[in-house]
């Protein structure tokens, strides 16, 4: 405050230059004409009071975002866990054993993590921000062959035996394609619990699912600084049995599709351009999705020989033809245009120009246009479009003869 008037004293009776008040204080220049831009804007507010109001105010400082560089996903799905398991001790009433802050951050060191106890404390208060404004999740739903993948997961059940409360372990297991459910009951989770029911379920199911995926749970999942390593009961059971593994990506441990609306018993219908904006965040959705098998076979036959590798590509043309009232049959007549022109490979840009262009006229040229290098030209291309119409004749005529 001190400071503060005495910028402003120099400025006001004395006259000084901003050069000369900030090095007779000792503040940086910018400072001392933050100081005097104030006390201007003050003055012109209310010319009797506005020193006084510029003097009582506080400094305002920009706000710092610095991003922090330790804060990795195999750090933050440690601290996801440890946060998902003292939500379950609190539900049954162990409130006392829950993890503390410095608790997280000491296990965090103890495994290696290079990480700060204040990024810890930041990173927990964010993730109770974003819980109690409740966002709603989208999903996109996909579609699994039958077989390729099964996920699992732990749970518990509360069982009165005897007349005494008891809490068992429950190993899940859902097939993706079919959507059954295969649970068992454990006393422990831990590895021995985790074999006994992948043998049990593949026993049961008479088979074995192509992928298995787990979440971080910590009897498949090593966390380590450079990344998911699996553990080595999960990579004895890959190699006995022969199947492969995925994991989740942290605090997404069930990515299952969001139902759009139900037309008939028992079935499901979606429509793509709902899911546009969604899509476009995670393209790598696209072609397993439901929306898009429902989608016209033309379409779906489009987007696999043209556009299987660029799926953001398909998206925005999605998204260009919703925007401007264009439908699959004015998108598959472009297609067929596009084709005739002898184009073997098909992109958006074309696709866009064929739209935009196909109510043109044709153009037409006036005599004065028709100059000799332009009859040279269009004599030249009449020459060149009566050869190929030769070749194609020929060969449509060595087809029939080899018939």
């Amino acid at each position: 405050m001190d400071q503060k008037e005495q910028i402003l004293h120099y400025h006001r009776i004395d006259g000084l230059s901003l050069r000369e008040i900030s090095r007779r204080v000792g503040l940086n220049r910018k400072t001392v004409t933050r100081y005097v831009r104030e006390y201007e804007a003050s003055i012109r507010e209310d010319p009797e009071e506005g020193l006084d109001i510029c003097l009582a105010s506080k400094p305002k400082y920009p706000a710092r975002n610095v991003e922090c560089t330790r804060m990795t996903e195999p750090v933050c799905a440690e601290i996801e866990y440890w946060l998902q398991e003292n939500a379950k001790r609190r539900q049954t009433g162990m409130r006392k054993q829950c993890l503390k802050k410095q608790d997280i951050h000491r296990v965090l060191i103890e495994k290696g993590f290079n990480i700060s106890y204040s990024s810890v404390c930041k990173y927990i208060q964010r993730r109770k921000a974003e819980k109690s404004k409740k966002p709603k999740d989208v999903f996109v739903k996909q579609y699994y062959e039958p077989g390729q993948e099964c996920e699992f997961d732990w749970g518990e059940v509360k069982l009165r035996i005897g007349g005494k409360p008891m809490t068992f372990t429950m190993a899940v297991f859902a097939l993706c394609h079919s959507e059954g459910r295969w649970a068992y009951l454990f006393r422990h989770q831990d590895n021995l619990a985790f074999m006994e029911s992948h043998r049990n379920f593949f026993h049961d199911v008479h088979g074995v699912p192509h992928t298995m995926v787990y979440d971080n749970m910590k009897v498949a999942v090593i966390l380590k600084p450079d990344g998911k390593k699996p553990t080595e009961t999960l990579l004895r059971m890959r190699t006995f049995y022969g199947f492969d593994y995925r994991f989740c990506n942290a605090r997404a441990g069930w990515e299952k599709g969001h139902v759009e609306r139900s037309y008939s018993h028992g079935s499901w219908t979606f429509d793509i351009n709902h899911y546009l904006g969604t899509l476009t965040k995670k393209p790598g959705a696209l072609k397993g999705s439901v929306a898009l098998r429902q989608m016209p076979e033309k379409m779906q036959e489009l987007f696999r020989v043209h556009f299987a590798e660029n799926g953001k590509d398909f998206l925005k043309l999605l998204k260009y033809c919703r925007d401007n009232k264009y439908d699959y049959k004015d998108i598959l007549d472009a297609v067929k245009k596009i084709r005739m022109r002898g184009a073997r490979h098909i992109n958006f840009d074309q696709i866009k120009v064929a739209l935009e262009t196909r109510d043109a006229a044709p153009l037409v040229f006036t005599d004065n246009q028709k100059t000799d290098e332009f009859i040279e030209i269009e004599l030249g291309s009449e020459d060149v479009l009566s050869q190929l119409d030769g070749i194609m004749q020929g060969t449509a005529a060595e087809r029939r003869c080899e018939q």
